[in-house]
């Protein structure tokens, strides 16, 4: 089974993209979308991993640390821009989820 693009619309929804959290939420199920990552790979991304510029890309490391380039949409990109705006406005950290999913 499936979501349709209906179903799928109305998930992306959900979050309130006018909260820091809501900005965070709906970056992080789109990504995941996006680029088919799994959890533990989306988890271990850093800032280096990810170029929002042409041409558009996040650096998965999977299963036997394989690592793998994966194209993103311009929705995507300006959806993590966003996020790594509100998160990362310093720079100072690295590690581009691990103490924001301890937040919430």
């Amino acid at each position: 089974t499936f979501l349709t693009e209906e179903q799928i619309s109305i998930l992306f929804s959900q979050p309130n993209a006018s909260t820091p959290h809501g900005i965070r939420d709906l970056a992080l199920m789109v990504l995941l979308y996006d680029s088919g990552a799994r959890v533990q790979e989306l988890a271990d991304l850093t800032l280096a991993d990810i170029s929002l510029k042409h041409p558009a890309m996040v650096i998965l490391t999977g299963k036997g640390r394989k690592a793998r380039q994966v194209p993103l949409m311009k929705e995507t990109c300006r959806l993590m821009d966003q996020y790594i705006a509100v998160f990362h406005a310093s720079k100072a950290k690295n590690i581009l989820l691990g103490t924001v999913l301890l937040i919430s």
